[in-house]
């Protein structure tokens, strides 16, 4: 199977990913074709702990995921290669 690099960009106020590489240029996460969004979210625990409890998080409600102009509501959906995929943090921090 093979690679495929996909732009995720990151919002997120409180996990000390204030650097604009997160917000403006995104991340170039390298995954899988046919990976789903829970492979993405598996992926960037790897590349930072800060992103750890992005899944749980998920979870309940308090980050949005988008694809395009797409809001996701299941993680199971398939990656649509071409496509930047926008993590929004609504949780306060602690």
């Amino acid at each position: 199977m093979s690679t495929e690099v996909v732009t995720v960009k990151v919002f997120s106020p409180h996990r000390d990913l204030l650097d604009v590489k997160y917000r403006r240029e995104g991340l170039k996460v390298p995954v899988k074709a046919g990976s789903s969004l829970k492979d993405l979210l598996t992926a960037l625990k790897e590349m930072n702990s800060a992103l750890e409890s992005l899944e749980a998080d998920f979870s309940r409600g308090q980050v949005m995921i988008s694809q395009g102009s797409q809001r996701i509501q299941d993680l199971s959906v398939p990656i649509q290669f071409g496509q930047t995929i926008w993590v929004v943090d609504a949780t306060q921090g602690g």
